[in-house]
């Protein structure tokens, strides 16, 4: 089977979406089937899989970067440079037809969708829509409130109605949807029943091949690590904040994901000699997803203290580092959040804790601290439940619809 996977935006390596699309291609090629990853080509990163994912090469997963246009601001020549790349990707999914004739094209974004769906009775491809971002019109809502916007005006009205008109032209049109949340799905098919199969296919891991060791008290030093983007919502302050309070034992915490001189690694970074903090806390530069596996580290204690202040964490992400965590077999203390409690249970795979609540966090990562027998039975149980959330079995489940779509068109 040739699969197509078509992008609208370039692949930032640093970015969830990257590590999803370029993990669940390479596993696709690796059930065998002829993938072609088609993206716009950018002056900023190139897309190296073996030396920045740590993936061997495939003969069968190739990644076509396709020419795009950008003009500066103040050109006097005004067009849209989406449209002709998006020209360029519907020329190379016509000459890819010729020569392999492609069963499925997946999509995961909504203008590339539109644009593509009026072709399709051209192309005779069946079209998968990855609904990451789905139910955009919530989120226009969300950030014209967060903007202080008043929801009753008629062009704030007509911008939520028009992209919610714009995604179920979309949800209506293609012949399959991926969510990747139960509780995503659930969202979607309730506001715009589609009459097409729907599917919750969370994200996943790959495994590292050395199995990590089960977790272990350590009487000295506790080393607590958050590893991850140093976004606002991601809570890093909460953490710093809570360290004042951990009194009781010795510990440090390790900030893994900064990049240095960027603004959020300097406002840490002055957060935590405000605070006179400076030999609890240590910063780590960012660290390619293909190295991080073979990081020597002690960690005693993993922490997630997301705020919960976005729509789309806080109920239809899947969050990728929450996957790696549960397979570092570490106890983990994590924002009680309706999208983390799909995955997550307190007090049987982790600690969950109120978001955003500094006290609630020092508690939580106390408890773990005092209690060797919690701390090893959800390390334990977080490393065995990984295994449901592997590339692998994301892979093989969009295969299954793959299949079935192609069965259907003969």
């Amino acid at each position: 089977m040739t699969i197509i996977y078509a992008l609208e935006e370039a692949l930032p390596p640093f970015k969830a979406y990257a590590i999803q699309v370029i993990n669940t291609c390479y596993e696709l090629a690796k059930k065998g089937c002829n993938v072609y990853l088609l993206v716009p080509k950018s002056k900023e990163f190139s897309i190296e899989i073996e030396k920045y994912y740590g993936l061997p090469a495939l003969d069968n997963f190739k990644v076509i970067e396709l020419p795009q246009m950008r003009l500066d601001a103040d050109s006097v020549i005004r067009f849209s440079w989406k449209k002709v790349y998006f020209i360029s990707i519907l020329a190379k999914i016509w000459r890819i037809s010729k020569r392999s004739k492609p069963s499925v094209l997946i999509l995961r974004d909504l203008q590339l969708a539109e644009f593509l769906l009026k072709f399709k009775k051209y192309l005779k491809l069946r079209f998968i829509y990855e609904a990451d971002d789905a139910v955009n019109f919530l989120i226009k809502r969300k950030s014209i409130l967060n903007a202080g916007g008043d929801l009753s005006l008629k062009a704030n009205k007509n911008k939520i109605l028009s992209l919610k008109k714009r995604e179920a032209g979309v949800y209506n049109n293609v012949d399959a949807i991926i969510c990747v949340t139960e509780r995503l799905r659930k969202v979607l098919q309730t506001v715009f029943k589609p009459k097409i199969p729907v599917k919750t296919i969370p994200n996943g891991i790959r495994l590292a091949e050395k199995i990590p060791s089960a977790y272990s008290y350590h009487k000295d030093m506790k080393n607590i690590f958050y590893i991850g983007h140093l976004y606002n919502y991601k809570g890093i302050s909460t953490l710093i904040d809570a360290m004042c309070y951990l009194k009781k034992n010795p510990v440090k915490l390790f900030i893994v994901g900064g990049i240095k001189g960027t603004p959020q690694y300097t406002n840490l970074d002055n957060l935590i000699k405000q605070q006179g903090l400076e030999d609890k806390i240590g910063l780590i530069d960012f660290i390619p997803p293909g190295q991080l596996k073979n990081m020597d580290w002690r960690i005693d204690l993993l922490v997630m203290p997301l705020l919960g202040n976005r729509l789309v964490s806080k109920h239809f992400a899947s969050t990728l580092k929450l996957f790696d965590y549960m397979s570092m077999r570490r106890p983990m203390v994590v924002s009680e959040l309706p999208s983390i409690k799909e995955v997550l249970t307190n007090r049987v795979n982790t600690v969950l804790v109120e978001p955003g609540n500094t006290k609630a966090l020092a508690e939580g990562i106390q408890l773990i601290l005092d209690d060797i027998k919690l701390a090893q039975k959800i390390s334990e149980q977080a490393f065995k439940d990984i295994h449901k959330y592997l590339w692998e079995t994301r892979a093989q489940r969009i295969l299954d619809i793959a299949r079935e779509l192609s069965n259907k068109s003969k």
